[in-house]
């Protein structure tokens, strides 16, 4: 999978999984579940094929968020896990057939959908980390190693000091859960 399929594929999952919350969560009737579990049907796959039975199985989970538009944005409607199951799908499916322009389509609509979702409730649209920001915002915030070079093991350069232990005697609160002794 390239690098730009890629990005898409971790933003589309980020805008999914972050749907505003005055989104209702999906019904436990909803076609669209089927995404949490996704599955071809095998007569579809021989009849149109395996990528063709993709699209199908994506057209009949995502049925309540149809039509599209021209741009080919579809209407999200709901929030939880299915709908964010969509990137998964996509994912899985992407690399089986890195070429499709169908589910290239599909990534891209999805994108564009969850992003005219958030325009729609209102609500502003953040940008998603990629895996390389988050580990570098990570380390930023971590104390600098420094070497040992006696017995080449790695320390922190800020020992932490004055750190309390935590006081591990017994509170009790009761009058009649104190500690007695038994003779």
């Amino acid at each position: 999978m390239d690098e730009e399929t890629a990005e898409k594929i971790h933003a589309t999952r980020f805008y999914l999984g972050s749907l505003p919350n005055t989104l209702p969560i999906t019904g436990r009737e909803s076609s669209i579940n089927a995404l949490l579990s996704f599955s071809l049907n095998p007569e579809w796959v021989e009849d149109v094929g395996e990528e063709g039975a993709v699209n199908q199985a994506l057209e009949a989970a995502l049925f309540q968020f149809l039509p599209r538009n021209d741009a080919g944005i579809f209407k999200i409607t709901t929030r939880g896990p299915a709908i964010s199951a969509l990137a998964n799908v996509l994912e899985t499916w992407i690399k089986k057939y890195p070429a499709s322009m169908i589910l290239q389509k599909w990534l891209q609509n999805a994108l564009d959908s969850a992003k005219a979702c958030f325009a729609e409730c209102n609500v502003p649209v953040g940008k998603p980390f990629t895996p390389y920001q988050y580990f570098h915002r990570l380390s930023a915030q971590l104390p600098p190693i420094q070497s040992n070079e006696a017995t080449g093991s790695a320390k922190p350069k800020k020992a932490l000091k004055n750190v309390k232990k935590p006081d591990t005697t017994p509170r009790f609160s009761h009058p009649q859960m104190t500690r007695t002794t038994v003779h």
